[in-house]
């Protein structure tokens, strides 16, 4: 009975899902021309044409998709962890955690207050408010996918790359920040004040100074858990590591399933992701209708989205959670029309087209079998991913090989069907990918119950439909590849130059976090800075080895073949 009125009802779950997947984008106004100055920036910091208008860009940096970092106010009140411990009355103006030229020195992107920022806060920040009306400062999906990079006093933004923030130094010191905020009474007087305002009493202080050391136990718990044995660095964070501690050890609320978080990726660039049949390095995410909507679902609870766990013998119930999965379609909606930024000429040295013509006939030899050449602004475009496997790239394998291989205890959920009516039911102890799936599916259902059993039974189908060996990584068009650096799936190769070396003759340590361009090698600027940080190819999970293809041509060969991915 049960799925005869799920098939009577399938054409309102499709239709719901149709909804929110393709809603509106939020795009108004003509699109933005390159070398167009980007508003509410400090310096002289110009835009690309990518196919977005300015109303478009400025939302997708600011919307939220249900990320529940801090409490909103907290997060306006809160002080570095190194400020000053003086009384109120002594101390003109704190150190604020969240000024431009600390989130600067963590590599985000501060922004003057504007009409859709009327803080001022970085891009890939915004205000969340829950369904109780409660407001949080949480992370966007610009936070890791938008970036800017330099050159000779002006600043190229450039939308879907891969940002270059430190996201776990961020958390350290914010867990640092909260806990020297509770544990010294100057600190937290000010910060109560500030927080509570015309409300402020001594009783209030005391709840809200209890409400402050719960959240940062939980925060340093989640910190400490993921801790791999050396730091990501800039540009860099083991999301899938950090999601599946969350839904395995947190969310099902058993410790012993923490593992550390040892395998840190570079943040992928999204241009071209809606458009193509798999996302991830590894693959792990088919990506379409249903499987996108659980790809962004996933994210969002690796980012501080909020879910509620619970065994139900009902698995069309789904589970409570914060993601918000209206935002999160209209975003997706939005990155349809993103197109890869071309090399400005304008800005940066011009092309050698002479060369470049040179390097077409190699790159079509040594690299279009793996990276397509597409048409980057064509609607109708469509990718598939080729997927080699790691014995064949002998590139690191440690992520791949992690996310295969997680297997936890299942706690509440043992008995309980893994998605739905037809699939299996969780043993004592499972996969992380299988708790991963019913824990995103949950929070979808949750949300839209029986209208989204389409989009549910359409993901699974997908996930089901596209078979590779699992220990692989995804090869994909090198459309605006040269705004991505650094290189392979980790960020251990600096500059393309590097790339097109045999991998025993790669620079083994670099500095990363300096957003000056090298246009030649086509890279950022690797020496060393004050704030910069030392990538060592010899850590575990920070190799350079392996792909070997366009290496062994000559120095003549590879000049021009960067010539020509310089066009893409």
């Amino acid at each position: 009975m049960r799925r005869a009125r799920l098939t009577r009802r399938g054409a309102l779950s499709a239709a719901c899902l149709t909804l929110i997947l393709g809603g509106c984008a939020t795009q108004y106004g003509p699109v933005i021309q390159t070398g167009t100055q980007v508003p509410n920036t400090y310096g002289h910091v110009v835009n690309l044409d990518q196919g977005w208008s300015e109303q478009q860009q400025q939302w997708f940096w600011f919307v939220s998709q249900g990320s529940q970092l801090l409490p909103y106010d907290w997060y306006l009140a809160l002080e570095q962890p190194t400020s000053a411990a003086t009384s109120t009355s002594t101390i003109t103006k704190p150190e604020l955690f969240r000024s431009d030229p600390h989130m600067t020195k963590l590599g985000y992107l501060v922004e003057k207050p504007g009409p859709g920022n009327p803080v001022g806060l970085p891009v890939g920040f915004a205000k969340d408010t829950d369904r109780s009306g409660k407001t949080y400062v949480g992370f966007t999906c610009a936070a890791c996918h938008t970036n800017q990079l330099d050159y000779k006093g002006t600043g190229i933004r450039i939308d879907g790359a891969p940002a270059l923030a430190d996201n776990f130094r961020l958390s350290d010191e914010l867990v640092a920040a909260l806990q020297a905020t509770v544990s010294d009474d100057a600190k937290f007087d000010r910060f109560a004040h500030t927080v509570l305002g015309t409300g402020y009493s001594a009783a209030s202080a005391q709840s809200l100074r209890k409400d402050v050391r719960a959240a940062t136990d939980v925060l340093a718990t989640r910190q400490r858990v993921n801790k791999p044995g050396h730091p990501y660095g800039f540009a860099r964070l083991d999301a899938f590591g950090a999601i599946l501690n969350q839904v395995l050890g947190a969310d099902l609320d058993l410790p012993h399933n923490y593992l550390p978080s040892d395998a840190p990726v570079s943040y992928p660039f999204i241009w071209d992701t809606p458009q193509s049949d798999l996302v991830q390095w590894n693959g792990a995410a088919p990506n379409a209708n249903g499987g996108t909507l659980a790809r962004d679902v996933g994210e969002t609870l690796g980012v501080y989205a909020s879910v509620s766990v619970t065994h139900n013998d009902d698995p069309f119930k789904g589970y409570k959670s914060s993601a918000d999965i209206v935002a999160l379609g209209k975003i997706e909606k939005a990155l349809e029309s993103l197109w890869s930024p071309q090399w400005p000429a304008q800005i940066l040295p011009p092309i050698d087209q002479a060369k470049a013509a040179q390097g077409q006939a190699i790159y079509q030899q040594q690299c279009a079998s793996c990276h397509a050449v597409i048409d980057r602004t064509d609607p109708k475009r469509r990718i598939t991913a080729v997927m080699v496997p790691v014995n064949r790239t002998e590139t690191d394998p440690v992520m791949a090989t992690n996310f295969v291989m997680r297997e936890a205890e299942t706690g509440r959920l043992q008995g309980a069907k893994v998605t739905d009516l037809l699939s299996p039911t969780f043993g004592s102890e499972a996969t992380g990918v299988d708790v991963l799936t019913n824990v995103v599916v949950g929070a979808i259902l949750g949300q839209k119950g029986e209208t989204m059993a389409a989009g549910v039974t359409e993901y699974m189908q997908l996930k089901r439909a596209r078979t590779f060996a699992p220990r692989s990584y995804k090869a994909r068009p090198l459309d605006g590849i040269w705004a991505t650096a650094p290189y392979l799936h980790n960020g251990s190769v600096p500059n393309l130059w590097e790339l097109l070396q045999e991998p025993a003759s790669r620079v083994k340590q670099f500095y990363v976090g300096s957003r000056e361009f090298d246009p030649v090698k086509v890279g950022y600027d690797t020496r060393p800075f004050d704030g910069g940080y030392k990538f060592d190819t010899t850590l575990h999970g920070d190799s350079n080895a392996g792909h070997r293809w366009g290496t062994k041509l000559s120095d003549d060969q590879k000049w021009a073949l960067i010539e020509y991915i310089k066009t893409l």
